[in-house]
């Protein structure tokens, strides 16, 4: 069977798209072509076909859609096409048409993501939200089978769709520590290794910085806007932040093992409080303890397994309270580490998730 996914967000080697799902599919015998739209050209060695990358938000919306349709509509022998961005549902719809099956991958939920963006008035989110709430869900039908990465979209799917399944984002068996998690460092860090923004509550997290000693931030990933970057960068405790910008794969594994515990202190937006943070199962495959938002979905999988701190991710005292704890009981610290990387390894890792995806293929090859 010939698959094909299609991303306009996404660049070609994206951890959830490329080294997950593509690489799972390739390793089980099916051809996976790759298009995207990254502007690094196309790579007939891996199959990856790229519209290029387009120059404005307006210009992926409507001028990479259109590549896309115009290169895809011309693969007469691939069977199944794989989506994964909310502007491509027209798209998707169109192959669907053309007699495909197509498998659509919401990797957010859009209407709830929406609700959360600081440039349109709070009035005119609600209406947008609710606007494209009603068309996803509408769309839904159509599609052959449907991916989400939290239950509560899959429970909004089903009510349009039976054929729903969640796949989460759990960490591929290369990013596990094999070795037991000490760290031997004369600088003791915490670390954050992801998208920077003011939701992700990067403010709170520098400026409880500013209530610990001798702790230091690794920082890494790109800041979604420069107003924060300038505002992060002008608070009192940056001094305390070493920001490495974008990193590799192996690079991060570098920080990891020189931090002491990962932060995901998220703020409470409704997106954030239902979806499970891939960071979280990162920092555990890296026998790293979690100091996490205090969200119930977040609290009960940390104090279950018993491998981190939830705080309070709006209180720099309270995230500062939490790593002044790891930082001072570094014994109590490689017991929530060792937790962390046995959680992962039995159920919080990639191979289960693949096999819920091969099945999905498999379902959708004998339809």
């Amino acid at each position: 069977m010939k698959i094909c996914h299609v991303t306009s967000g996404h660049y070609r080697n994206d951890i959830r798209v490329f080294l997950k799902e593509i690489s799972s599919l390739r390793a089980n015998g099916y051809e996976t072509r790759f298009v995207v739209a990254d502007g690094a050209g196309n790579d007939d060695h891996n199959l990856i076909y790229d519209v290029g990358k387009p120059k404005s938000r307006l210009g992926r919306f409507f001028g990479t859609t259109r590549h896309i349709y115009k290169l895809i509509k011309t693969f007469n022998d691939i069977q199944i096409f794989h989506f994964h961005d909310p502007e491509l549902i027209p798209i998707a719809c169109k192959m669907k048409r053309r007699g495909r099956k197509v498998i659509f991958d919401f990797h957010e939920d859009v209407p709830k993501q929406l609700l959360t963006k600081p440039y349109l008035s709070p009035f005119l989110l609600k209406i947008l939200s609710g606007i494209f709430a009603r068309y996803e869900l509408k769309k839904a039908k159509r599609f052959d089978f449907i991916i989400t990465t939290t239950q509560s979209s899959k429970n909004k799917f089903l009510k349009a769709n039976k054929h729903v399944e969640v796949i989460n984002n759990y960490p591929l068996p290369s990013e596990f520590i094999k070795n037991d998690p000490t760290r031997e460092n004369n600088e003791k860090a915490i670390c954050y290794v992801g998208g920077i923004s003011r939701e992700r509550g990067i403010l709170e997290l520098i400026e409880a910085l500013g209530h610990v000693d001798d702790i230091k931030l690794k920082l890494a990933g790109n800041f979604k806007t420069s107003d924060v970057e300038n505002e992060a960068k002008e608070l009192k405790a940056w001094n305390k932040v070493n920001y490495y910008g974008y990193v590799t794969r192996e690079e991060t594994q570098k920080i990891y093992k020189e931090s002491i515990a990962g932060i995901v202190t998220f703020l409470p937006t409704p997106h954030h409080m239902e979806a499970q943070s891939n960071k979280t199962y990162e920092y555990m495959a890296a026998g790293l303890p979690v100091i996490a938002s205090n969200f119930p979905m977040w609290e009960k999988i940390i104090n279950e397994e018993k491998c981190g701190i939830c705080v309070n991710p709006e209180d720099p005292v309270s995230i500062a309270d939490a790593i002044k704890y790891i930082a001072g009981h570094p014994e109590d610290a490689l017991e929530m580490g060792k937790k962390g990387v046995h959680a992962a390894m039995n159920k919080y890792n990639w191979l289960v998730e693949e096999k819920k995806l091969l099945s999905i293929y498999r379902a959708l090859e004998k339809s």
